[in-house]
């Protein structure tokens, strides 16, 4: 249950393990992802190098027994240009909180950028285009960052 208070964003800690966990099952399950053995493996491998600050960090919003959102961030080679970037693998907050006064959302973005700017690297964030609510996430993008510096496509032979 979430309750009217202000929750904290915050670095996760290894501590808050399993209440991320449960978080992306959540996320998954919103995203109509199977939760298969490869899905489940992917998951925990990224969340434990994001705990243990291997390439990957996790800012988190909530108490460490009670965590209601998450940004996944991942330094990754770009391309031809071998450049690091620090990329978004996952963004997720309770549907009780998107509507909220507290501006989460617009905290993650923060905790992102900051992120970035600390590592001095490029940031990438991604917006799927399949979501119902992805004008409002370019809306809030195009605020906190101003337009865009890259696009890229995805092709899904499935759809």
């Amino acid at each position: 249950m979430v309750s009217n208070e202000r929750l904290v964003m915050r670095t996760g800690q290894q501590e808050d393990f399993h209440s991320i966990m449960m978080l992306i099952k959540d996320h998954l399950d919103e995203l109509g992802i199977p939760k298969t053995d490869n899905v489940l493996r992917y998951c925990l491998n990224l969340i434990t190098r994001a705990l243990n600050y291997d390439h990957t960090v996790i800012g988190v919003i909530g108490p460490i027994d009670n965590v209601q959102g998450y940004i996944i961030l991942s330094i990754f080679e770009d391309g031809p240009s071998g450049e690091d970037i620090l990329g978004e693998c996952g963004l997720f907050l309770k549907k009780e909180l998107r509507p909220s006064p507290f501006k989460y959302q617009k905290e993650m973005l923060s905790f992102a950028k900051s992120t970035a700017k600390e590592l001095n690297m490029k940031l990438r964030l991604n917006v799927d285009l399949n979501r119902p609510r992805k004008n409002a996430y370019l809306r809030l993008l195009k605020r906190n960052f101003g337009d865009p510096t890259h696009i890229s496509y995805t092709w899904d032979p499935a759809l």
